[in-house]
């Protein structure tokens, strides 16, 4: 496995990671308005790995992920 490869793939895994934290762990932690909000981390951290187009696409998407799982209005997060 090239290490160009490998980087992608622990890339794909940490941002896995940080989306099944968002949905899951916090929830259960103080409450809304203090816990962190791992989604904005995800695509922090991807816009840092990549270029501004690719982390603009992939904002919309986390955010198009991130109101499918909520019961918010659909698209608040994607255009946001």
């Amino acid at each position: 496995m090239t290490p160009a490869r490998a980087s992608r793939l622990q890339l794909l895994l940490v941002l896995g990671v940080l989306v099944l934290l968002h949905f899951y762990v916090r929830p259960r932690l103080w409450g809304a308005r203090v816990s962190p909000d791992f989604l904005l981390i995800a695509v922090m951290l991807f816009a840092m790995r990549s270029g501004p187009g690719a982390a603009a696409v992939f904002g919309f998407a986390i955010g198009l992920v991130g109101d499918a799982l909520t019961p918010a209005r659909f698209g608040a997060g994607a255009l946001a």
